[in-house]
């Protein structure tokens, strides 16, 4: 995959995926399991490129304006400094 949006900000990375489903309610919800893990590795892998931590991470919905904050992965020292076997 691709990133589609990273801004460095003081506390770190903001970190935007674009989707452009034109679902709702039940089948949104079963799209987004799957929507935020991909989201996860991509902070993950801006995390260990940069060493900086990803502060915020959002799902943007084109079609409906749709937010959905993600959690980020919170790695440790080894893997924000680019230890692969971590």
């Amino acid at each position: 995959g691709i990133i589609d949006c990273a801004v460095r900000e003081e506390k770190g990375w903001l970190l935007l995926d674009f989707k452009t489903d034109r679902v709702r309610g039940s089948a949104l919800e079963r799209r987004l399991k799957g929507y935020k893990n991909q989201l996860r590795l991509y902070a993950r892998a801006l995390q260990c490129l940069s060493s900086v931590p990803v502060a915020e991470a959002y799902l943007y919905f084109l079609t409906t304006g749709l937010a959905v904050k993600v959690s980020p992965p919170v790695l440790s020292k080894a893997a924000r400094n680019g230890d692969s076997t971590v």
